[in-house]
């Protein structure tokens, strides 16, 4: 099968924005994860933090939702030291509240969202190299 779904990745310093296009199939979410664990792998920041933004079609299987999990994992025990997740829908929050990890929190908006994460910044004194 074709994978359905896809991410759009970027930095800002040490600041990874995760944009959430679904719905996501296995294959997607497969494929979405091998590009978010390249650029963690990539980084150039010893601790970096994380928005993620779901659309109002970002959902997948119980199977993607173990990707996910993998995902906040790993991101978690590579220097992420808080992830800020913006959902879209109710369904979104549900499972979110379900799996999300304990350094992650959940918002309605992109802005609370940037500003905790701004907070957070400011807390941890973060080290970043220039990307």
């Amino acid at each position: 099968m074709w994978p359905h779904g896809h991410l759009e990745l970027r930095w800002s310093e040490n600041v990874l924005f995760v944009q959430a296009f679904g719905p996501f199939n296995d294959e997607g979410a497969r494929l979405a994860a091998e590009n978010y664990l390249d650029l963690i792998h990539n980084k150039l920041c010893t601790e970096f933090f994380v928005i993620e933004v779901l659309n109002e079609d970002s959902i997948g299987t119980p199977d993607t939702m173990k990707e996910v999990v993998k995902i906040w994992n790993f991101i978690g025990e590579n220097g992420c030291a808080a992830l800020a997740l913006v959902y879209a829908n109710e369904v979104q929050l549900a499972l979110a509240e379900e799996f999300l990890p304990p350094f992650g929190r959940l918002f309605e908006n992109v802005k609370d969202a940037e500003q905790w994460i701004a907070t957070c910044r400011e807390i941890s004194g973060f080290s970043c190299t220039a990307l």
